[in-house]
């Protein structure tokens, strides 16, 4: 069983904050991206969406 790494790089402009993530490409799951965008209030629901996604992502290729 493998596993996916990731790289997530985030970045911050006045009150606006983005997250973007990237996976390695697999065979069988193939490659995701993706880009959260939230304001700096939201930033514990944006982080809470984050690692749901990844986690999924992981158990998508088990």
């Amino acid at each position: 069983m493998g596993q996916i790494r990731y790289l997530v790089v985030r970045s911050k402009r006045k009150s606006d904050e983005l997250t973007t993530f990237f996976t390695d490409y697999t065979k069988s799951f193939g490659k995701m991206t993706g880009l959260i965008e939230f304001k700096e209030k939201d930033k514990k629901a944006a982080e809470k969406i984050l690692k749901e996604i990844l986690k999924n992502t992981v158990q998508i290729e088990l």
